[in-house]
């Protein structure tokens, strides 16, 4: 009954004039630069029908993180963000969290979440230490923050892959319907290959 976005970002070549090459710039290449100015763009997807629903583009060393930002007011309370793992900053999803929008994002390997209780096979509540550096600029963040991790690895990979989610009331979906529910991001990389 949620709506499902999916949030990602993408390059776009540009028509090579000097207004875009001013605007966007263009990115380094083996001999130089790049033969088109290119701007960089952070969409949000409805998965269901793939229809971009909103969308910030930039210049082409644009931050996505910061262009994702801009879209917050455009996520509907009582959706759910699917992201990939460059998403995996601590006060954008503190934001959608606040905003009443539940999200998966994928969780880099690096990171190393406290288990507090397992609810089934690849499946936890876990309590994630939030980094100085994001309570510093943002002091009503927590010093630690309790997830949902769902853990599985795709039929012929040798990856795992691990999910940090909101969704902690709803015990009866599981690590298989999560992950799912997670490849339906990819239908975001289908919409962006067609516009492109």
């Amino acid at each position: 009954g949620r709506r499902v976005r999916a949030l990602d970002g993408a390059t776009f070549k540009t028509p090579d004039t000097q207004e875009n090459n001013t605007r966007f710039g263009r990115p380094g290449a083996n001999r130089g630069r790049a033969a088109y100015p290119q701007m960089r763009a952070v969409l949000l997807v409805d998965v269901g029908p793939r229809l971009v629903v909103a969308e910030r583009h930039g210049a082409y060393d644009a931050c996505e993180i910061q262009l994702a930002r801009e879209l917050l007011p455009e996520i509907e309370a009582g959706s759910l963000a699917l992201m990939d793992r460059h998403f995996l900053a601590y006060d954008f999803l503190w934001d959608l969290h606040a905003r009443d929008v539940d999200f998966m994002v994928r969780v880099p390997d690096n990171i190393k979440p406290r288990l507090r209780q397992r609810l089934g096979p690849g499946d936890a509540i876990v309590e994630v230490s939030i980094p100085r550096n994001y309570r510093r600029k943002r002091p009503d963040m927590p010093r630690t923050w309790t997830l949902r991790m769902i853990s599985y690895r795709p039929a012929g990979s040798q990856v795992t892959i691990r999910l940090f989610t909101t969704m902690m009331r709803e015990t009866s979906i599981r690590t298989g319907e999560f992950a799912t529910l997670y490849h339906e991001r990819w239908e975001e990389e289908t919409v962006i290959d067609e516009i492109k």
